[in-house]
């Protein structure tokens, strides 16, 4: 279920910075994506099989670095602009 795996970025994103996205987001159905569109996963699959190459970083972990980098930018926006 696609909303099952929005439901668990959104809870792991918000965590990490305290935060409940029950709060922030609102949901518009009319917003969503197609009807045809089923499913949107990456497999890693073909690197493994060509490379040998298997992922070391968790999803809840690839979470956290995008929310920590993009509170790192956040903050650098906002000591640049007190300058």
């Amino acid at each position: 279920n696609q909303w099952r795996r929005l439901e668990e970025f959104l809870e792991a994103a918000f965590s990490r910075v305290g935060l409940n996205w029950r709060d922030a987001v609102r949901v518009d159905p009319a917003l969503g994506r197609p009807a045809e569109v089923t499913r949107l996963q990456g497999d890693y699959g073909k690197a493994e099989r060509l490379l040998g190459w298997r992922p070391t970083t968790s999803f809840a972990e690839l979470v956290q670095m995008m929310v920590d980098a993009d509170v790192a930018s956040v903050r650098d926006s906002q000591a640049t602009c007190t300058r």
